[in-house]
C-alpha cells in the first residue's frame, strides 16, 4: 500500500495573531478544515509547535539580559554539541522535537489501511523533525533544510520526497 501524505506549516493571520494552521489549509475565503466539515480530522499532540520554555516569546536580544546564567548554558551546550542537541531551559530541544514526532508514526501506520492520504499541518521545526524523521535523514540535513514558509505544503508520496507543492508565505519585515 502507498500512503501520501501531504505535511503543511502554520501560518500567521494577516492580523498579526498565531494561528494554527491545522484550521486554515487554504489562503482565502473557506477552506478550513474542521471536525464538523472533515469529521476524519484528528489532532494529535506530538505535533505541536517545539516548547522554547523560559525563552518563549522572548526577543533574542534581550535573553542574555533577562536570564543571563540559562543563556550562557544554553550557549555552552549549543556551541558544544550544535543547535540540534541544545535544549532550551525548561523547553526542547530539536532533537526532543523530532522524538516526540516519531511517536506519531505508530498512529499514522496503524490508521494506514483506513486512509490512504494524510494531511499534517504543523509548525516549521515540526515538520523539518517529521521529514528528517520519515525520511531517515541526518541532524546535519536539519539544520542545512530551511524552515518553511507559512501555509508551505510538502509531498511525501510513496516514501519519496517530492518537494514542496507550495513554498509558503515567507515574511520579510
Amino acid at each position: 500500500m502507498c500512503m501520501e501524505i501531504c505535511a503543511g506549516s502554520s501560518r500567521v493571520c494577516e492580523k498579526g495573531r498565531k494561528e494554527n494552521g491545522r484550521q486554515e489549509v487554504e489562503r482565502g475565503g473557506g477552506g478550513t478544515l474542521t471536525t464538523s466539515t472533515h469529521p476524519n480530522r484528528k489532532d494529535h499532540i506530538g505535533l505541536v509547535e517545539q516548547q522554547f520554555g523560559l525563552f518563549e516569546g522572548i526577543p533574542d536580544e534581550e535573553l542574555p539580559i533577562r536570564f543571563p546564567a540559562e543563556y550562557r548554558h544554553y550557549m555552552k551546550c549549543n556551541d558544544f554539541g550544535g543547535r540540534f542537541w541544545a535544549r532550551y531551559p525548561l523547553g526542547e530541544s530539536r532533537f526532543d522535537v523530532a522524538m516526540r514526532v516519531h511517536q506519531v508514526f505508530e498512529d499514522l501506520y496503524h490508521n494506514a489501511d483506513k486512509h490512504r492520504d494524510i494531511l499534517i499541518v504543523t509548525h516549521g521545526v515540526t515538520l523539518r523533525a517529521f521529514m528528517m524523521m520519515f525520511l531517515k535523514k541526518t541532524p546535519e540535513w536539519f539544520e542545512e533544510e530551511p524552515n518553511p514558509g507559512n501555509c508551505a505544503l510538502r509531498l511525501i508520496e510513496c516514501g519519496e520526497d517530492k518537494g514542496y507543492l507550495f513554498e509558503g508565505f515567507h515574511n520579510h519585515s
